[in-house]
């Protein structure tokens, strides 16, 4: 797991989540991991069923529907639909928001992230070459 203080360089993955329950609860891995499985399938269930689901201070799971809809095949050239699918949008919390935005970004640690610049390798010019350029 990632420390602490460059925690929002790296993805939190369920298995992450599931030690730290494990952690912080002294829980077998399997039973934490057991709550996460309940908790995922309870906010599915509600979702499918139509509801909205609300957290509070941390915000709000809808299910919308996206209508079918008409695409080129870029292979094939031909004119396909796409059929409806659902997705579910998060809105974040206004008390969620304001704690996330109270926080510096990490400006100056995000610059070591990049990948660093390639350089032009340096031409290699022989005396051959020198005396063509400057000869008429």
């Amino acid at each position: 797991m990632a420390p602490q203080s460059l925690l929002y360089l790296y993805k939190m993955t369920q298995q992450d989540l599931i030690n730290l329950i494990s952690k912080e609860f002294n829980l077998p891995k399997a039973e934490s991991e057991r709550i996460i499985k309940f908790i995922e399938g309870k906010i599915l269930q509600e979702l499918t069923s139509g509801n909205r689901l609300y957290f509070t201070n941390l915000g709000s799971f809808k299910k919308v529907l996206h209508p079918p809809r008409k695409y080129r095949n870029l292979h094939t050239n031909k004119i396909e639909t796409l059929p409806a699918r659902y997705e579910i949008h998060f809105k974040t919390s206004a008390p969620l928001l304001k704690k996330l935005n109270k926080q510096p970004p990490p400006s100056q640690q995000l610059k070591r992230l990049k990948p660093p610049e390639k350089k032009k390798p340096k031409r290699k010019i022989t005396l051959r070459k020198l005396i063509k350029l400057f000869t008429p």
